[in-house]
């Protein structure tokens, strides 16, 4: 109950710190005006359509999460409780890294309104630059100081001494993770929505499902570690290629409208 209502109130505060900041820095003018376009239903139609694509895309990304916990929890407690830590480092990771994707998404959205779309791919490799070292560092210093890191954690000896086996998982998981968040950053940006639903589509029921129903087969750790990292490389993999192509076709009329000149 205490972590319960811990978590509700930070809610709420949040929601009033970004009330008193929305209040304190936008017009009231500026407001009314722009309440009729709310109502624009050509507009809302798209916002919900993007808004359901990325839904879908979070569902299948919690569903990976939770058949990983749920397969961990059937191979052992003490398994259960490793993959559990591990998997805190892994949304550690991720929610420091979406402060970068969100932030790369608003810019591209803004270059694109304006049809500047020769600054979208300085943003998107400024964006993963930005967020590998954040993964990577958060992963090479649980690889190397399991002891230190994870006794923040628990206090359970047989635990922190079994993780060890588990934590060079981070590397590539974390990595692929941050590349995979960057790319849907640039597609929620240009309210590609389908793009992010057909890839998170696709990563879930054609890669992480066949390999994490071996894994359970098999009931190997390694091989649930697998299914969840082969979930994201699968994700930034598909993302990476309807990028270039969808790169392509934004340069492409502005390179044909300076020939023409």
């Amino acid at each position: 109950m205490g972590a319960g209502l811990a978590t509700a109130l930070s809610q709420y505060l949040a929601l009033l710190v970004a009330l008193v900041a929305v209040a304190l820095t936008i017009p009231w003018q500026d407001l009314r005006n722009a309440l009729p376009d709310v109502f624009d239903r050509p507009a809302l139609k798209g916002i919900l359509a993007l808004k359901g694509n990325i839904l879908i895309r979070f569902l299948t990304l919690i569903s990976a999460y939770s058949i990983f916990t749920n397969l961990s929890a059937g191979m052992g407690t003490e398994l259960l409780a490793e993959n559990g830590l591990l998997l805190q480092i892994a949304l550690l990771s991720q929610f420091t890294i979406q402060g970068v994707g969100m932030t790369a998404q608003t810019l591209i959205g803004n270059f694109k309104g304006k049809g500047d779309t020769a600054k979208l791919m300085p943003v998107l490799i400024t964006a993963i630059l930005s967020s590998l070292p954040i993964s990577l560092l958060l992963a090479l210093v649980a690889l190397f100081f399991p002891q230190t890191i994870f006794g923040l954690l628990t206090n359970h000896r047989e635990i922190n001494q079994g993780i060890t086996s588990y934590t060079i998982w981070l590397l590539p998981l974390l990595t692929s993770t941050a590349i995979a968040f960057m790319l849907e950053g640039y597609f929620i940006g240009l309210k590609e929505g389908a793009v992010l639903r057909n890839a998170s589509l696709i990563a879930f029921f054609l890669v992480f499902m066949p390999s994490v129903t071996i894994a359970w087969y098999f009931d190997s750790v390694h091989l649930l570690w697998l299914s969840l990292t082969l979930y994201m490389v699968s994700l930034f993999i598909y993302l990476g290629v309807q990028m270039l192509q969808t790169q392509q076709s934004l340069v492409q009329p502005s390179i044909d409208k300076l020939k023409t000149i």
